[in-house]
């Protein structure tokens, strides 16, 4: 860390720039610099934000497998580009490859003979908002599948979930690429980017154990701690996101102070009783697994396990957050 004099010229306090940091983002005597108070009492400086100049993808493919060029147009989509555009040297079955789920969520993709192209992408810039919209619909997926359903709303919510993860990866990939102004950290970004993907997968093998009776309680279950990991993310991880500042020294050292105390309380009060719960569920899937005799696992056994996996790493991941935290406000 680099440690500055604070200079004083009557009632104003300034301080001067790094010289390195004016130099990368071409700051002068005429440069404009946003100033933004935190709530723990830091100061957060940014250059002024510059218009970009939109960039475009064009890209010669000589492919046929369908499979391959679904990978390349979502890789294109989630990219931090204006436009795209993927030049076939064979042709295509739009109507298949239309119908492969990943593809069903870029709404703006156009087929024109050899020329596969996306004029206006979406443009998204806040992974944590994406996160919560995320998890409010796998919440409401679960429940679904709690009470009678038609298959198709089942189908629609699988749908919205992996167009809200390819919207996190194009824009965690936006903001890791670009020096844009954000109150999300890249390493908050890069957790973000993790906890999706873990969601993501569990909600793939969720909808595999729709109209099953035998596994409600499972359902709930599942259910219950989705609920506490909102509230863990909304309670501890997005709080300082966006409050309100301090409004003076003393308040400001409390609130530093309230920062530490509430990672020692997630740790402890908040965060340990959901792992204890997903490690009870993942103990009683391997008892009923020693209990069937060495008999090969049922495919809904396979779903469970794969779901409870996803619930652990999404564990681990919190885990690594908080203690990330708790080491940068110390």
């Amino acid at each position: 860390m680099d440690v500055r004099n604070v200079q004083q010229t009557g009632n104003m306090f300034y301080l001067y720039l790094p010289t390195s940091w004016c130099r990368k983002h071409g700051i002068d005597r005429n440069s404009k610099l946003s100033i933004s108070v935190n709530s723990d009492g830091t100061l957060s400086v940014f250059p002024e934000v510059k218009k970009k100049k939109e960039k475009e993808i064009k890209l010669s493919v000589d492919e046929q497998d369908q499979d391959i060029i679904n990978k390349i147009i979502v890789a294109c989509y989630i990219a931090p580009a204006s436009s795209f555009k993927i030049m076939l040297k064979h042709g295509i079955d739009s109507a298949r490859l239309l119908d492969q789920k990943k593809l069903l969520n870029v709404e703006l993709v156009e087929f024109d003979g050899k020329n596969i192209t996306c004029e206006s992408s979406i443009s998204v810039s806040d992974p944590q908002s994406l996160l919560r919209t995320m998890l409010t619909k796998i919440k409401n997926m679960i429940s679904i599948m709690l009470s009678p359903h038609e298959p198709e709303l089942l189908e629609r919510y699988e749908e919205e979930i992996d167009r809200s993860m390819l919207l996190i990866e194009k824009s965690s990939l936006s903001l890791l690429s670009f020096s844009e102004q954000s109150h999300l950290k890249a390493t908050d970004v890069h957790f973000i980017s993790l906890l999706a993907k873990s969601f993501e997968r569990i909600t793939d093998h969720l909808q595999f154990l729709a109209r099953k009776t035998e596994e409600k309680e499972f359902l709930q279950n599942i259910l219950d701690i989705v609920n506490d990991i909102r509230k863990v993310l909304d309670e501890v991880f997005f709080t300082q996101q966006g409050a309100p500042a301090a409004s003076s020294a003393r308040k400001a050292r409390n609130a530093d102070n309230s920062e530490k105390a509430q990672h020692d309380v997630a740790l402890s009060s908040r965060l340990v009783p959901v792992i204890r719960k997903v490690r009870e569920i993942t103990l009683g899937e391997a008892a009923k697994r020693s209990a069937s005799g060495g008999k090969a696992p049922s495919m809904l056994y396979c779903h469970r396990e794969i779901i409870t996996s996803s619930l652990d790493r999404i564990m681990e991941v919190l885990l690594d957050w908080a203690v990330l935290r708790m080491v940068e406000e110390r």
